[in-house]
């Protein structure tokens, strides 16, 4: 299946059967209703809501709160914010794509066969560590922040243009920012201007 998003502070639940899922936090939210038709999901829009610039989030948490959410075997999940924050929290899916133009993308204990995260100006913060066969962390400006492990069989990438980067993380570092196994570049660490810091 795949659930592609692009909201602002927003309450989503799912409905025919599929696992309920929050996007949003606070009082004020817009509701969306989602269905399930063949192999995608289908959003109809329940009512209306501005919302101010500074003010917009994007949260995926299960319903009822604080509880992992397991998306269905095949889901594919794409979510994009202008500004504001994208906040991942302890979920399962196939592939995830997820960019955001200024603000905050928070992956907690995601996992995932494949995962692309941008973000233009602002940061990517990685905790609880992240699972992925193949993953590809990208800051333009800003910060790229991995507090813990990352497990990856096909390789990582992480890079920051204009920034900082710094890794607490399950990893090691050798010449040029990689270390490599027989035919394959597990690690590749990229700082174009700023500080690489990998501890």
């Amino acid at each position: 299946m795949k659930a592609e998003f692009s909201l602002g502070k927003v309450r989503v639940k799912l409905v025919n059967g599929l696992p309920g899922v929050r996007f949003g936090a606070g009082a004020a939210r817009t509701d969306f209703e989602i269905s399930q038709t063949n192999d995608s999901l289908k959003i109809k829009q329940v009512h209306d809501l501005e919302l101010a610039d500074d003010a917009m989030t994007l949260r995926v948490i299960n319903e009822p709160p604080h509880l992992l959410v397991s998306l269905p075997i095949g889901t594919y999940l794409n979510l994009t914010c202008k500004l504001g924050a994208i906040v991942a929290n302890g979920f399962t899916c196939c592939t995830s794509r997820i960019e955001l133009g200024a603000g905050v993308v928070s992956l907690i204990g995601l996992q995932t066969e494949k995962i692309q995260a941008q973000v233009d100006d602002g940061i990517i913060r990685v905790s609880h560590s992240l699972i992925a066969q193949k993953a590809s962390l990208t800051v333009k400006n800003g910060m790229l922040l991995v507090k813990d492990s990352i497990r990856s069989e096909q390789g990582y990438n992480a890079s920051c243009d204009n920034g900082v980067l710094r890794c607490f993380g399950n990893f090691e570092l050798g010449n040029k920012h990689h270390v490599t196994r027989p035919g394959k570049v597990i690690w590749q660490l990229c700082c174009d201007s700023g500080i690489l810091n990998a501890s």
